[in-house]
C-alpha cells in the first residue's frame, strides 16, 4: 500500500497535479494460491461443505506451508468431517507452530466431547465396562473413551480470541447434542445436530473470513466470481471487503453490478451512486446506473448518466447504449404521478383485486421516479461537475475552492425521522464527516500551494479546521487571511461568516452541555450467519463539570461577538446583492436579541433566493431553536424539494395531530404529504388509521388497500422478474408496513364477520418471513410504527417491536381464526409456530 501512494504521487506531481482523492483500497499484492484455497476453504464451511472445506486447506498448506491459522481451520473442517483423530493432531500443531489464542484447544474439547475419545486431563472415565468402546483400547494412542467430558469455564468465558455465545454453542450445543446422539444411537447426518454442525462451521469461517488483512483477497475473488456470473458468491466476498474499505469503487461496482444482474435495479442504482461519489469519472458505473434507472423507467437519469458516459468511454457506450434505451422504452409509463394515484386510489375504493392494485402502483411508482430527486444523486451530480472543473484546469486554485467549499457545506449529512425513536435516516451513504472535512483540506493545501495568499483558500481552511475543532489554527488562519483581504467585500463577507460560525458553535456546545447526552455506538459483531450492526445507546444527565463548562462557552461566545460585531457590520455593507447579507443580519438581530427583525430577515431571504438552500436551512433552524415547531416542518418541506423527494416534515405534523384526535387536520397535512411524494406509503397508511378512528371503516379499507399496493409495488420493481425456488432476501424493515397494512385489513374482516377472509391477510403477511435476511427475528420493526399504536405502561411514547414479535403476532391471530373455524390441527400448528419466536 506504501508504495502504491508513492507511485500515485509521484506520477501526479510530475503531471503538475495532485490526486482529486487518496482512497483506501485493498492493496493488490500478497493474493497467493495458499490464501486463495483457505478463503475457498472458509467459504465451504460457511456453506455446510465439510470435507470439501478440509481439501481446501490441505491445498492451501500444500501450496503455502505450516502457517497456523490454516492449520487451525483444516482442523475445525476435519472436526465437523467428522474425522476427529487428523483433527486433534491439527489443533496440537497449531499450538506447536506458536499460533495464538485458546481456539485450538476450545476445538481440542469439541472434538472430544463429539468423539468420546478424550485425553485423561480432559474426560471423565465411567464405568470400566463402559471404557473401550468403538474399538479404543484404554492404552490406545488415540486416547480413551469416557462417559463425560469436562471443559474448564474459563475455555467458554470469551476474550479477544473468540465471544462468550461462540464458545458455549459450538461446545455445548453443537458438540453436546452430537454426543448425546452418538451414544443413544440417533444420527447425527440430518436434523437438529446437523444444523447446529453446519451453524458452527458457519460462525468460525465468518469470524475469520472477516479480518482486512483478508480484504484483497476476498476482491480478487470477487472479482472473478463477478466476471465468472456467480453474482450470489460475489457479493458474499463483497460483505467482507465492505467491512475493511467501505469506499473502495472498484467493490462498490462489483455489488452494484451483481445486484442489477440478479434483478435488483433499486438496490443497484444506490450502490451504483456510491461508487460514483468516490469515482466521479468511472464511465462504467455510470453505465451501470443508466441501466438500472431504466428500468424503472426514469428517462431523466438514464440520458444524463448516458451523456456522461459517451464523454468518457464513447467506445463501452455506443456497444451497450441501444439495449439500455430499449429497457427505458419497455419502462416507461405515461400520466401524471397524481391521475395515476387517482386511478389506484379509485380501485382500492372498488375493492378491485390487489393484484390489479399493484399493477396501478408499478406505474404509480415508475411515473413519480422521473420527477424524484435523490439527494445521493444530486450530491454526486454536483461532486463530478466541480471535479471535472479541477480536471479541466488542475492549477486553478479557484476550482479547488469552489470543490472543497462544497465538500466541507454538505459535511453535515442529510436526513430524516419520521417515527418516534428512530435514528436519522441518511439521504446519502457517508463514511464520515471527518474523513470528508480532512479531504476538504487536503485540497485547500494544493489550492495554497498553488497560491498561498488565496483568501477563500485560508477562510475555507479555516472554518473546515473549526468544523474538527481545531480552533486555535482556525483563528490563526481567519486573523491572516483579513490582513490579506484588505477591504475585499468578498473575503470581508467569508470572515464575517467565519466569525459567526465560531460564535453559533461555542452557544451549540453550550447547549448541548446543557441536555441529557446520549450517544449510540455501533459495533461489528460476527455470527454464525453473517455480520451484525449492533447499536447500544446510552444517556447522561449533564453533570456539575457539564454546567460549568457551558458557563464557559457562553462567555467565550459573547466575546466572540463583540469582537466580530464590527466585521459583520462591515460584511453586511460589503455583501449587497447577494444572499450572505441577508443571512449575517439576520445572525446580528438574533445576537441583538430582536428575534422579530431576525425572522423577517430570513423570510425576505428565501423569498428573494428561494434556490438557496443555506437560506432555507437556516430559516428552517431559526424556526426549529425558537419553538416554532409547525413552521419549521413547513419550512423544512420547501427546502427538501430542493435537493430531495419526501414527505416526512408532513408526516411528522401529520403523526402528531392524529395522536391528538385532531382527524381533520391532520388529513390535511396528509393531502399536502401527498403532492410531495406520491408514493410513500405511510401516507395512505397514516390516513387509513385517521379515517379508522373517525369510525370511517370503508374509507379506512381503502386507505390500507393503497397502502399495501404501493409498498408491494415498490418490493416488485427491486426484484428479479423471473421468480426462483429461493427468494432473495432484504432487509426485514423492508417489510414493516405492509406487514401492518395486512394487520388491519384483517381487523376490518374480522369486525365484519369475514373470518376466511381476515385468516388470508394474516397468511398473507407471514409470505414475507421467507424474503428476510438471515437474523431477521431481532431487527426493531420502525417501519410497522403507526400513530394509533399505544406506548407501554409507564412509557411516554411507542416503541417499535421486532421483527420476531410481529411475525409471531401473525401465527397467533391466524391460529385463533383456524380455531374459530374448527380447524384445530392448523391452529395449534400456528400457535406453535407463534411460541417458537416466544
Amino acid at each position: 500500500m506504501p508504495h502504491t501512494f508513492v507511485k500515485i504521487m509521484l506520477v501526479c506531481i510530475c503531471c503538475g497535479v495532485l490526486p482529486l482523492k487518496i482512497q483506501a483500497a485493498p492493496p493488490s499484492s500478497g493474493n497467493t494460491p495458499g490464501l486463495m484455497a483457505y478463503l475457498e476453504g472458509l467459504d465451504a464451511l460457511t456453506q455446510g461443505q465439510f470435507p470439501e472445506a478440509v481439501a481446501a486447506f490441505s491445498r492451501a498448506l500444500d501450496a503455502s506451508g505450516d502457517d497456523p491459522n490454516y492449520v487451525l481451520a483444516r482442523g475445525v473442517a476435519e472436526t465437523l468431517a467428522e474425522q476427529f483423530q487428523p483433527a486433534k493432531k491439527d489443533f496440537e500443531r497449531f499450538q506447536r507452530l506458536g499460533g495464538k489464542g485458546r481456539e485450538a484447544e476450545l476445538w481440542t474439547y469439541v472434538a472430544e466431547a463429539m468423539s468420546g475419545i478424550a485425553t485423561p486431563r480432559h474426560g471423565i472415565p465411567g464405568p470400566r465396562s463402559l471404557q473401550g468402546r468403538e474399538g479404543t483400547s484404554a492404552d490406545s494412542s488415540q486416547g480413551q473413551e469416557y462417559s463425560f467430558v469436562s471443559i474448564p469455564g474459563h475455555m467458554i468465558q470469551g476474550r479477544d480470541d473468540y465471544p462468550t455465545a461462540y464458545a458455549s454453542f459450538v461446545y455445548y450445543e453443537m458438540a453436546g447434542s452430537y454426543g448425546k446422539a452418538r451414544q443413544s444411537g440417533g444420527t447425527t447426518k440430518t436434523g437438529p445436530v446437523r444444523e447446529a454442525m453446519v451453524k458452527a462451521g458457519r460462525w468460525f469461517a465468518k469470524r475469520f473470513l472477516k479480518r482486512p488483512d483478508l480484504a484483497s483477497a476476498h476482491l480478487a475473488r470477487a472479482k472473478q466470481l463477478h466476471e465468472s456470473r456467480q453474482f450470489d458468491a460475489a457479493l458474499r466476498e463483497i460483505e467482507f471487503v465492505r467491512a475493511a474499505y467501505p469506499s473502495d469503487p472498484d467493490m462498490l461496482y462489483i455489488s452494484a453490478d451483481s445486484w442489477l444482474s440478479l434483478g435488483r435495479p433499486a438496490t443497484a442504482r444506490r450502490e451504483f451512486t456510491i461508487a460514483l461519489t468516490g469515482r466521479t469519472d468511472f464511465a462504467a458505473a455510470y453505465l451501470g446506473r443508466a441501466m438500472a434507472a431504466a428500468r424503472w423507467g426514469d428517462a431523466r437519469r438514464t440520458r444524463a448518466d448516458l451523456e456522461i458516459a459517451a464523454k468518457l468511454d464513447a467506445s463501452a457506450t455506443k456497444k451497450i447504449r441501444s439495449s439500455i434505451e430499449n429497457e427505458l422504452k419497455k419502462q416507461q409509463v405515461d400520466g401524471s404521478p397524481d391521475h395515476l394515484l387517482t386511478a389506484l386510489e379509485q380501485a382500492a375504493q372498488a375493492d378491485a383485486p390487489l393484484d390489479q392494485l399493484v399493477n396501478l402502483a408499478v406505474k404509480v411508482h415508475k411515473a413519480t421516479g422521473v420527477q424524484r430527486l435523490r439527494y445521493n444523486e444530486t450530491y454526486q451530480d454536483k461532486l463530478r461537475i466541480l471535479e471535472d472543473a479541477v480536471r479541466a484546469r488542475p492549477k486553478n486554485p479557484d476550482n479547488l475552492v469552489n470543490l472543497a467549499e462544497y465538500i466541507l457545506a454538505e459535511s453535515d449529512n442529510r436526513g430524516e425521522s419520521v417515527e418516534p425513536r428512530r435514528g436519522l435516516l441518511y439521504y446519502r451513504w457517508q463514511e464520515s464527516k471527518e474523513k470528508e472535512r480532512l479531504r476538504a483540506i487536503e485540497i485547500l493545501d494544493r489550492a495554497l500551494t498553488l497560491n498561498p495568499k488565496q483568501v477563500r483558500a485560508l477562510i475555507q481552511k479555516a472554518i473546515a479546521l473549526s468544523m474538527l475543532k481545531r480552533y486555535d489554527e482556525a483563528e490563526q488562519l481567519a486573523d491572516q487571511a483579513l490582513e490579506l483581504s484588505g477591504n475585499d467585500p468578498d473575503a470581508l463577507r467569508l470572515y464575517a461568516k467565519f466569525r459567526s460560525m465560531r460564535a453559533n458553535q461555542y452557544s451549540a456546545e453550550a447547549s448541548s452541555l446543557r441536555q441529557t447526552e446520549c450517544t449510540s455506538s455501533t459495533s461489528t459483531e460476527t455470527r454464525y450467519d453473517g455480520i451484525y450492526e449492533v447499536t447500544t445507546t446510552t444517556c447522561y444527565p449533564p453533570s456539575p463539570v457539564d454546567l460549568e463548562r457551558a458557563n464557559q462557552l457562553d462567555a467565550a461566545a459573547t466575546g466572540l461577538r463583540e469582537k466580530a460585531r464590527s466585521a459583520m457590520e462591515a460584511a453586511v455593507k460589503a455583501a449587497r446583492g447577494t444572499v450572505d447579507r441577508y443571512l449575517i443580519q439576520a445572525d446580528l438581530h438574533v445576537w441583538s436579541g430582536d428575534y422579530d427583525a431576525a425572522r423577517q430577515t430570513l423570510v425576505d431571504a428565501v423569498n428573494g433566493y428561494p434556490d438557496s438552500l443555506e437560506a432555507q436551512d437556516t430559516l428552517v433552524d431559526f424556526y426549529a431553536k425558537t419553538g416554532q415547531k409547525e413552521k419549521a416542518e413547513e419550512q423544512q418541506a420547501i427546502a427538501r424539494k430542493l435537493i430531495h423527494t419526501t414527505a416526512a416534515p408532513m408526516l411528522r405534523l401529520a403523526w402528531y395531530q392524529i395522536t391528538k384526535t385532531a382527524w381533520q387536520g391532520a388529513k390535511g397535512r396528509l393531502a399536502a404529504a401527498r403532492q410531495l411524494d406520491p408514493v410513500d406509503a405511510r401516507i395512505p397508511a397514516y390516513l387509513g388509521v385517521a379515517y379508522e378512528e373517525e369510525g370511517n371503516t370503508k374509507e379506512a379499507i381503502a386507505a390500507f388497500r393503497v397502502a399495501l399496493a404501493l409498498e408491494e409495488a415498490r418490493l416488485l420493481l427491486d426484484e428479479p422478474s423471473v421468480k426462483s425456488a429461493t427468494p432473495m432476501t432484504r432487509d426485514p424493515l423492508d417489510f414493516g408496513l405492509a406487514i401492518q397494512s395486512y394487520f388491519h385489513l384483517a381487523h376490518f374482516l374480522e369486525q365484519a364477520g369475514k373470518q376466511k377472509e381476515g385468516l388470508d391477510q394474516y397468511l398473507a403477511s407471514l409470505r414475507y418471513e421467507p424474503r428476510m435476511l438471515l437474523g431477521w427475528e431481532s431487527w426493531q420493526m420502525f417501519t410497522a410504527m403507526l400513530p394509533d399504536q399505544q406506548p407501554e405502561k409507564g412509557a411516554g411514547t411507542i416503541a417499535p417491536v421486532n421483527a420476531a414479535t410481529l411475525i409471531a403476532e401473525a401465527h397467533l391471530n391466524a391460529g385463533k381464526l383456524f380455531a374459530s373455524m374448527g380447524k384445530q390441527d392448523e391452529a395449534i400448528q400456528q400457535f406453535s409456530d407463534a411460541a417458537r419466536l416466544g
